[in-house]
């Protein structure tokens, strides 16, 4: 009777201890899904000047600002030899702190400027809504299946008219942001236009919420996978067309 009353006891306990074993919550899992799903919407976007909602005046400006301190960082480094073959009176170790000081001035300089550069948004990108594209090739597959079967008496005189979905922007719209790497090429990071906050660091005006930090990633221009940028400028004043009106309006709700 004991070893029976011990037994169910033991056997309720493993019970127990396997539920608890097996039940299992892998919150890695949505967020996986959501940079699987901005990497092929941003991989699918052709970057030409079709979908394009924004451009940044200082682009160009920035671009040959970074070129150039990049530019200057490489002559600093690959000149360093010259100090040491040429002969003067200056001894090794004072040649060795003049090159140290001229590379730290020249990569802090490089720093600087793309600490301050890198948040500038030089385009962006407005991607169609997922349900109004399914709409649309839904109807465009639907009418194009339906033949024309009027009798040759009533010629078909009214042609087929697709009514023309204005674009437009909403809190869960897509928009991918063009800005430049350390070396001044293009990256793009896609994201929700509800994911973005106002920012209170210095040359920036937007960044990536918290909650979205760990879904979004970046895209190189080749197509391969970067880290996201976080924070983002784009320039208020800029209001020219409907699309950035209501960007900044989804952005104030």
């Amino acid at each position: 009777m004991f070893r029976q009353l011990l037994g169910s006891v033991y056997s309720k306990r493993f019970q127990q201890f396997k539920c608890v074993k097996t039940f299992n919550i892998n919150p890695i899992i949505p967020i996986k899904n959501d940079q699987k799903r901005l990497y092929q919407i941003s991989k699918k976007l052709n970057y030409d000047n079709s979908n394009i909602i924004y451009n940044g005046p200082l682009a160009q400006t920035a671009k040959k600002l970074k070129t150039f301190s990049i530019i200057t960082l490489a002559i600093t480094f690959a000149s360093t030899p010259i100090f040491f073959m040429v002969d003067t009176a200056m001894i090794t170790s004072a040649r060795a702190i003049m090159v140290l000081f001229l590379i730290s001035t020249s990569a802090a300089s490089t720093g600087l400027i793309h600490w301050c550069v890198s948040p500038y948004v030089a385009k962006i990108y407005h991607h169609e809504n997922e349900k109004k594209s399914k709409k649309n090739s839904i109807t465009t597959t639907t009418t194009s299946i339906t033949p024309s079967i009027t009798p040759s008496i009533t010629p078909s005189i009214t042609p087929s008219i697709t009514p023309s979905i204005t674009p437009s922007i909403t809190p869960d719209s897509f928009l991918t942001f063009e800005t430049l790497n350390l070396f001044g090429r293009s990256h793009f990071t896609t994201l929700q236009v509800k994911s973005l906050e106002p920012s209170t660091r210095i040359f920036t005006n937007w960044k990536i919420k918290k909650q979205f930090e760990n879904n979004i990633t970046g895209v190189l221009m080749s197509g391969k996978k970067s880290i996201a940028k976080r924070l983002f400028y784009i320039h208020p004043e800029i209001r020219d067309n409907n699309l950035m009106l209501q960007f900044f309006n989804s952005l104030n709700h």
